[in-house]
């Protein structure tokens, strides 16, 4: 869903702060919690999914596995 919303701009500004936030957010409801991440490290992925022109959820899963707590 990540690379969905990151892709979609559905929205005029912010489809990208959007697609972290339900990210994070559906990850935290399925118990899953993610370890202190720099602002940076968020940044960088979420324009890394946006400018990809496949599906990389094999990437966006590994990014996520080293990331949960």
């Amino acid at each position: 869903m990540l690379h969905y919303l990151a892709k979609a701009h559905a929205f005029v500004d912010g489809y990208k702060r959007i697609a972290w936030v339900w990210a994070s957010t559906y990850l935290e409801i399925e118990g899953f919690g993610l370890g202190p991440i720099a602002d940076e490290e968020i940044v960088e992925l979420v324009e890394t999914v946006a400018a990809a022109r496949d599906k990389e959820e094999g990437f966006i899963a590994e990014w996520f596995a080293e990331r949960l707590i």
